[in-house]
């Protein structure tokens, strides 16, 4: 079947001044909406950017559903995240810390509906997450960690304070799995939930002794608590994986009596299981892959019932939900990619063929309100996170801007267009084109190439890699959604394993041959840049074409070698082509290392030493071979920073030295400006 390019307008510019990350930074990003049980009120956390500190700092504000009209809970002198309704709303607890004391655990505090001041209700050394009231009960639930597999909080306590006073700063390790993202796992930090008791203020730990990690990336959001508060479901990881591998599995923890270990109910899945939210008849549904070493593969959601049995729901659907709630009709709220969005579903109980509740654009985050109602977060290619209300007739309802919500009414906004062309084996392969507003005749192409490779750049909001931003400087920005991206199913995302840069390098340069037999693009000042896979990316097409004026490589892959030093090594043969030891020709196939000699396009190297998903040498190695080579090369290396370049001051002058560099060698002659 013949494909031909098609194209729609998403969301339509607007004239103004040009958008700078000033104007992104000044945006509030809201947290999670979380309703009270009454329904008359949300309340979420609103980050805001403190220059004198440079950080993000979070208040709590109630919003009405009504009215729109917003309220603080919190004083600025405190950073304030995770707010949660105790079951009949009469208190509402949060974790805080001293705004200006970043380095301190958060801690759970309770503040009375009614009115009053929040409480701090808990000391631990180690800081808190996910904290819930118990129904009838004065107890809550609290979420934390401690040093060592047998380790107490109180022993914890003592280690904490031992390893400050310590001159000795070493990490000793065995393990395969040592180190992830930006931090090391040779501190021995393990799970531990626990009882606090507000009447008297003890601490029971009903994880005493167990040898469970929480999710690395996330820990909040990964347990749920029963109705009647006498057990909970959470995610736990062990190391009871083959070859060192984390295993993720649902377990059960009873709260009432005396402590018990946990009860692991995910023991035969092949692959990683998370996320159990309990269903009406105490059975619970949870989700699992099946891969162990594809980090993409889509989670298949399954019931499991009170007696045991387990039964797939929603089997046959090619989709990868990443969040769900029960509802409180039975049926199933979830979150899922579906080509360049991220929409909402609802799964009714007993089906198995969803309905999308949400067209274009990102949901980032859902609370049922009941009634068929439903709270989120919502953004776009053109516009910032904002709270919604979806009412149960599929209206959805932006709640009134305030508090300096959304960006200045002046700023210039690009067109977005999404546009559907042959990419590589002629496959339908989708695109986001945004075109400055006013834009006449060809400018310059910049591509912005995500990372992953098992991800998207979707129709979504970016504080770090803002397509707006980039068309505000009056480039056409393109974003391919290239074979091995996530939301067009399970094969699409799959079919580059072993062959990183064949079709997404092929899909690049199809768009590239479109954007400019269509006249937008001068074919001589297209521009890419990248980050992770998205640097390997642009390292690869630099080194095996010549018509890329320049690029930029943000944490990049560029040495696939190099990634035996990563923080997860386990399936490097699969996305590789091979084993290095035994397979070194099919790594270096799609090595960009071993293809330097081609590589003559000016780069900027971006990288942070913090970054232990691809290690700073990776950096290193691209930049001095540019060097050595005589090729126009700068290197921008952040001390402080992991894969992502997070404080504010930092992101200001990232966008200051990436489009620096672009303009230099794709902006407009004196001639046509």
């Amino acid at each position: 079947m013949t494909i031909s390019p098609t194209t729609r307008v998403v969301r339509p510019g607007r004239p103004g001044r040009p958008l700078r990350i000033e104007d992104i930074q000044a945006v509030p990003r809201p947290g999670a909406p979380v309703p009270h049980p009454d329904g008359t009120t949300l309340v979420c956390a609103w980050a805001t950017l403190d220059e004198a500190s440079d950080r993000m700092v979070s208040r709590l504000v109630a919003i009405d559903v009504a009215s729109g009209e917003r309220r603080f809970l919190t004083a600025p002198e405190r950073h304030a995240v995770e707010p949660r309704f105790d079951a009949d709303g009469t208190r509402l607890t949060f974790l805080a810390r001293a705004a200006d004391k970043p380095e301190e655990p958060l801690q759970v505090h309770v503040l009375p509906w009614s009115g009053g001041e929040a409480q701090r209700v808990t000391d631990l050394p180690l800081g808190a997450f996910d904290a819930q009231l118990l129904p009838g009960t004065d107890s809550l639930l609290v979420g934390t960690w401690v040093h060592g597999a047998g380790g107490t909080i109180e022993g914890t306590r003592e280690e904490v304070a031992r390893r400050k006073e310590s001159p000795v700063r070493v990490h000793r390790t065995e393990r395969r799995f040592y180190r992830f993202w930006d931090r090391w796992l040779t501190d021995e930090r393990r799970l531990r939930f626990v009882l606090v008791n507000l009447a008297d203020g003890s601490v029971e730990d009903r994880l005493a002794g167990q040898d469970l990690f929480a999710p690395l990336m996330e820990a909040s959001g990964s347990f749920d608590v029963a109705a009647d508060g006498h057990a909970v479901l959470f995610t736990g990881l062990d190391e009871s994986g083959p070859d060192g591998r984390l295993r993720s599995d649902v377990f059960e923890l009873s709260l009432v009596g005396a402590p018990t270990p946990p009860m692991r109910h995910t023991v035969d899945e092949p692959g990683r299981c998370m996320r159990g939210r309990w269903l009406a008849d105490g059975g619970f549904v949870y989700g699992t892959t099946r891969d162990w070493d594809f980090y993409a593969d889509r989670p298949r959601l399954h019931v499991r019932s009170p007696s045991g049995a387990v039964t797939p729901w929603m089997a046959d659907q090619d989709m990868s939900p990443s969040a769900w709630i029960v509802d409180d009709d039975g049926s199933l709220l979830f979150l899922a990619e579906d080509g360049g969005s991220q929409r909402l579903f609802r799964l009714p109980a007993g089906t198995s063929t969803p309905t999308p509740l949400t067209g274009d654009g990102t949901w980032a985050a859902m609370r049922s309100m009941g009634a068929g109602r439903v709270a989120g977060l919502v953004h776009d290619l053109s516009t910032p996170p904002h709270v919604v209300v979806r009412e149960a007739d599929g209206a959805a309802r932006r709640l009134a801007p305030g508090l300096g919500e959304g960006l200045p009414d002046d700023v210039a906004l690009a067109e977005v267009r999404e546009v559907r062309f042959p990419g590589a084996q002629g496959d339908d392969v989708q695109m986001y084109v945004l075109r400055p507003h006013g834009a006449a005749g060809t400018t310059p192409l910049l591509h912005l190439v995500h990372g992953g490779p098992h991800g998207q750049f979707g129709d979504a909001w970016h504080p770090r890699w803002n397509a707006q931003a980039f068309a505000a400087d009056g480039a056409t920005v393109a974003m391919v959604n290239f074979h091995g991206s996530t939301g067009f199913g399970q094969a699409f995302a799959q079919c580059i394993q072993g062959t990183w840069g064949e079709m997404p390098a092929e899909d690049v340069h199809l768009a590239t041959d479109l954007l400019v037999a269509t006249g937008e693009a001068d074919g001589s000042r297209v521009a890419l840049a990248g980050g992770s896979y998205g640097g390997y990316l642009v390292a690869w097409l630099a080194s095996t074409s010549d018509r890329f004026a320049c690029v930029v490589n943000h944490a990049g892959v560029y040495d696939l070698a190099l990634q035996y030093g990563s923080d997860i090594t386990f399936g490097r043969a699969r996305n590789m082509g091979g084993d290095l030891w035994s397979d070194p020709d099919k790594v270096d196939r799609w090595n960009p290392a071993r293809h330097s000699e081609g590589l003559s396009t000016p780069m900027m190297v971006v990288h942070g030493e913090r970054d232990y998903r691809v290690p700073v040498g990776h950096a290193y190695l691209c930049y001095g071979l540019l060097k050595a080579k005589g090729v126009p090369a700068r290197l921008v290396l952040y001390e402080d920073e992991n894969h992502w370049v997070l404080k504010p001051a930092n992101s200001r002058l990232w966008y200051d030295e990436v489009l620096g560099w672009i303009g230099r060698f794709v902006s407009p002659s004196v001639e046509e400006a």
